[in-house]
């Protein structure tokens, strides 16, 4: 389940309201290009997919292209304070799907020969070059983050311990923190090893 707060963190909604729901992979809150209304962006990995729900709660589309859904990511507007334009979706094929706000797909894009299980967006505006951070597997199995531009094309990678986390944590963060530089990304290693 999700839960919608307000502006005082009082709590608006939960979703679904009975608490019988798949497991959360990952949610987004977003207004995207081609929709009227704010909208909750919710991917299950118990084969439920990515759903589009309102505010009061209604599912509006559904996909199931993806069953398990690992994460989704809202892709910016073309300029500054456009509108987002989609949605970027991962699962278990490595692929990355793209989804309109509306709910139409793209087929599903490889990335070089990458299997892409994590997707996240950078939080700072310098990203031309490494606009996305995925977490993927390499040919040779090793674990690594690579940076992609906005058409998902890769530009650097970067080695990461091997595991998994224990426990569920957001492992990548990106903002502007160092001063006068262009925005990092941050990753959490499985070991406990910060890069």
């Amino acid at each position: 389940a999700f839960f919608l707060l307000d502006e005082t963190w009082e709590l608006m909604r939960t979703h679904p309201a009975d608490g019988q729901s798949p497991q959360l992979g990952d949610v987004q809150l977003a207004l995207l290009a081609g929709t009227k209304e704010l909208m909750v962006y919710a991917g299950y990995v118990d084969l439920a997919g990515l759903q589009a729900i309102t505010l009061e709660g209604q599912t509006t589309w559904r996909s199931r292209t993806f069953p398990n859904v690992f994460s989704v990511v809202v892709t910016p507007g073309k300029q500054a304070g456009e509108p987002a334009t989609g949605l970027l979706v991962t699962g278990e094929s490595g692929t990355v799907l793209r989804v309109s706000g509306i709910g139409k797909e793209q087929p599903p894009q490889a990335v070089d020969k990458f299997a892409i299980t994590r997707l996240a967006s950078a939080n700072f505006p310098q990203g031309t070059q490494w606009r996305y951070l995925a977490v993927a597997s390499s040919e040779q199995g090793a674990a690594v983050a690579i940076g992609l531009d906005a058409a998902l094309k890769w530009r650097w990678q970067y080695v990461l311990p091997a595991g998994g986390h224990q426990r569920p944590i957001e492992p990548i963060a990106s903002g502007e923190l160092l001063p006068g530089r262009a925005g990092c990304w941050v990753i959490a290693g499985p070991d406990g090893s910060i890069h």
